[in-house]
């Protein structure tokens, strides 16, 4: 019976020397959460919510990736209304608006990528007409020495 005694002692003791643990590790979570900018209070027509700086950075990132990617050459729509966007995103930012920048630069950020996406598939496009027209030149070249009689035979292998 002294055995079970100090096994349930220690559990006691064990159960105790957690709970300052537990609140240790509920204020670190609290902190953490309001630092990525959760709050756990309602949201009062979008002027609470924190601002939408990684939205941000990641539509201006899209938006230099589609401009190195010559969307501005070759998808000039699309990249114009992502930099409408985000234009709109740093107004609404301005004027405490946070949901509805934040929404703008998600969208700004999509507009981004389809023109980069559009701009990647245009060059694709044109790299393969011009392979088609190199082809087509090889094949009439050797069509034109084939009437001529001026083609090399292939070497048969051994």
């Amino acid at each position: 019976m002294g055995t079970i005694f100090y096994i349930q002692a220690a559990m006691i003791l064990r159960a105790k020397t957690h709970l300052p643990f537990c609140a240790f590790s509920y204020v670190i979570f609290s902190a953490a959460l309001l630092s990525f900018g959760c709050s756990l209070l309602p949201l009062n027509s979008g002027r609470t919510a924190m601002p939408a700086i990684g939205a941000f950075s990641k539509a201006e990132l899209s938006l230099r990736m589609a401009a190195e990617a010559r969307a501005d050459e070759l998808a000039p729509m699309d990249l114009q209304r992502a930099k409408e966007k985000l234009e709109q995103a740093r107004k609404a930012m301005a004027a405490g608006r946070n949901i509805e920048a934040r929404r703008l630069a998600e969208a700004a950020d999509v507009e981004a990528e389809l023109a980069e996406a559009r701009a990647d598939a245009e060059i694709a496009r044109l790299a393969a007409d011009q392979l088609r027209l190199r082809g087509d030149a090889l094949r009439q070249e050797m069509e034109g020495a084939a009437r001529r009689g001026t083609a090399k035979e292939t070497p048969k292998g051994p």
